[in-house]
């Protein structure tokens, strides 16, 4: 099937960040690549971790994946220096992700049913207090990469 999220680790700890995409993203399909062949990925130098990294996100393309989530702490963070020229690059797409409309439509799929998280709402409100702020933002547009480590995001002085 095309279309699918693919997800990869260097071994089976993926597997819970996988668990958890499952949980929210409930109409999608999963394509999980557990990278046990090369691991551990920390032995590797920068340079070799990179072709390996890009060799498992070309297999996951050609297996049909939309979205890649790299769900590996070692292969992010040392690989950054590689992601930080790679948006760069500041390419651009045809098409932007609008978190407000993502909230919307998976409150209607949900049909009416409660959330799971109790701290939902709350959450939810806080977001939505920043959509003027954010809408207010005239920017430049570029196609990222986002990770939920801290030491992976990238400051500039805008």
């Amino acid at each position: 099937m095309v279309n699918k999220i693919g997800v990869f680790d260097s071994g089976i700890g993926g597997l819970s960040i996988l668990n958890e995409l499952k949980k929210v993203l409930l109409y999608e399909d999963f394509y999980y690549y557990g990278d046990s062949k090369n691991n551990p990925y920390g032995e590797k130098s920068d340079e070799e971790l990179f072709e390996i990294v890009s060799s498992v996100v070309e297999k996951l393309i050609d297996n049909g994946c939309k979205l890649i989530v790299i769900a590996c702490n070692t292969a992010t963070t040392r690989c950054m220096k590689k992601l930080r020229d790679f948006h760069s690059l500041n390419l651009k797409v045809g098409h932007k992700f609008d978190i407000f409309k993502q909230i919307d439509f998976y409150e209607y799929l949900w049909d009416g049913a409660p959330s799971v998280y109790r701290d939902y709402n709350g959450t939810k409100i806080k977001a939505f207090e920043l959509k003027e702020y954010i809408d207010n933002c005239k920017t430049e547009m570029c196609l990222t990469h986002i990770d939920a480590v801290p030491d992976n995001f990238l400051f500039t002085a805008d």
